[in-house]
């Protein structure tokens, strides 16, 4: 009998747009359909971690998903996807988190920075924020222009918005359990997320993880390749225990 197609629903992090998967998707197997599923958006309302995952939830039942569905967060978008596997896990089959966060609660260090934005945002002002978060191997120069100037024309409210939603709100795996498999991907050099890579294992019983050596919080940004690999050997072991 022929396998179904599987969705892999994709959700950015803080400030990124659908555009970070570009290289991803670009690699997935021919028996993936990516569905991805913005979360910083001028039209977002509540920024709420349970309002974003009822945001993805509500994008895969618009999309009439008919297959196994597995559910890929990068960053913060880790963190929704997180609440998405604890509020509707009839909703997916596996769960995928690059450079993840366990608890976001409190501001970070450049909360300020945030909240001195006015529009219009310099992209250059957003490839600067990026010494925030570290990296352990140099991101494609194309790419990161790219994401500066989308993640610039997001808008100042946007910013400020969506930080203040991720640092207000329970940390997902407070507020209920993760029963999927579960690959956590980390880099080793990640010093924003702190202890999450650890603490998402312990937390989660099926979950299994893999640290990236030379490699700072943007994993998705530094590591495609390596990222697009990974998840498609995830994505043949639930196919195959299928």
């Amino acid at each position: 009998m022929a396998h179904r197609r599987t969705t892999l629903a994709l959700l950015p992090g803080w400030c990124e747009t659908g555009g970070v998967f570009e290289r991803l998707i670009r690699q997935l197997p021919p028996a993936v359909t990516p569905l991805v599923v913005e979360l910083s958006t001028p039209t977002v309302t509540d920024w709420s971690v349970p309002a974003l995952a009822t945001r993805a939830a509500d994008a895969l039942t618009r999309a009439s998903v008919d297959g196994p569905t597995v559910a890929l967060g990068t960053s913060s978008g880790g963190y929704v996807a997180q609440q998405l596997a604890v509020d509707r896990p009839d909703l997916l089959n596996g769960l995928v988190l690059v450079g993840a966060p366990a608890d976001l609660r409190g501001k970070p260090p450049f909360a300020e920075d945030v909240d001195r934005l006015t529009d219009p945002i310099d992209p250059e002002w957003v490839r600067d924020s990026l010494a925030w978060y570290g990296t352990g191997t140099a991101i494609d120069p194309a790419f990161l222009t790219a994401r500066a100037a989308e993640a610039a024309d997001l808008g100042a409210d946007v910013w400020q918005g969506s930080l203040q939603g991720l640092t207000e709100s329970t940390p997902p795996l407070l507020t209920g359990t993760i029963d999927l498999p579960t690959l956590v991907l980390s880099g080793e050099l990640d010093e924003v997320v702190g202890p999450s890579h650890d603490r998402i294992l312990a937390t989660v019983p099926r979950a299994r993880g893999i640290v990236y050596a030379a490699t700072g919080h943007l994993v998705l940004w530094e590591r495609p390749e390596r990222v697009a690999a990974d998840v498609a050997a995830f994505l043949g072991d639930l196919d195959a225990r299928r």
